[in-house]
């Protein structure tokens, strides 16, 4: 028992080391997606806004970084014959028309990460997607759209739909409370916009672009404190063990 004794600091540093160690085994970081783009060719925006970047490159790294535009969420317009700081335009709005010669590239991705990332917080604490929210433009609609089939077809259902099935609503919905029921939410097909008195169209934000249609991830027996601590504990009734073993 005397060499256990003699062991005792060592014991001490070995569980000093794991326990400090446990939260950076646990953490998890996250670094931001880059953002991508859809190229229509032989398409534009009207009303665009001239930006001073003469490579498609630049044009492409600014526009995230933009805040006259709403984020970028628009996209922008790539015209490589123009003349020299005119070749770049800011998208304002999603209306496209034949251009020849213009490419439109429409943003893809989401302008930040998708992880709401906590030090010290568990990996499976961490992957909370960011929500989506939804810009409402009164008496617009688009047409063409294919109707939500909900039992119950409130607006905050249209948007829970839509929040679960991002993949189908990438061009936002619209919304008719004046219509029967099962008529009133449809998922827009086009992203041409039209007056329409008494619809609401509602465009996802730029967070969502890129997310994948799916419900929160469940926290997994590896992310919960108790099997954390449980682990800890096997780890020191082992080393325990060892220890005494070795002191015999």
């Amino acid at each position: 028992m005397m060499n256990f004794f003699k062991r005792k600091p060592t014991f001490l540093l070995s569980l000093s080391i794991i326990i400090s160690n446990v939260p950076d085994i646990l953490a998890f970081t996250s670094t931001p997606r880059p953002c991508g783009y859809d190229k229509i060719a032989g398409q534009n925006t009207q009303g665009g806004l001239v930006q001073p970047y003469n490579t498609l490159e630049d044009c492409q790294n600014m526009c995230p970084q933009t805040t006259g535009t709403n984020y970028c969420q628009y996209g922008f317009d790539w015209d490589s014959t123009n003349l020299p700081n005119r070749r770049c335009w800011f998208s304002t709005n999603n209306v496209l028309a034949p251009a020849t010669g213009i490419d439109h590239y429409f943003i893809s991705c989401p302008l930040s990460s998708p992880l709401s990332v906590v030090p010290g917080m568990t990996t499976m604490q961490n992957l909370v997607p960011q929500e989506c929210t939804w810009t409402p433009y009164g008496n617009t609609n688009t047409k063409g759209g294919r109707a939500i089939p909900l039992k119950d077809d409130t607006l905050e259902n249209c948007q829970l739909y839509c929040n679960q099935h991002l993949n189908e609503c990438m061009k936002g919905f619209d919304y008719n409370p004046s219509n029967p029921p099962n008529m009133r939410c449809f998922v827009s097909t086009d992203t041409k916009w039209y007056f329409t008195t008494g619809v609401t169209h509602f465009q996802p934000s730029s967070a969502c672009y890129g997310q994948t249609p799916t419900p929160y991830p469940r926290r997994n027996r590896a992310g919960t404190p108790r099997f954390n601590q449980s682990l800890i504990g096997i780890l020191l009734a082992g080393l325990l063990v060892k220890l005494l073993t070795n002191g015999m």
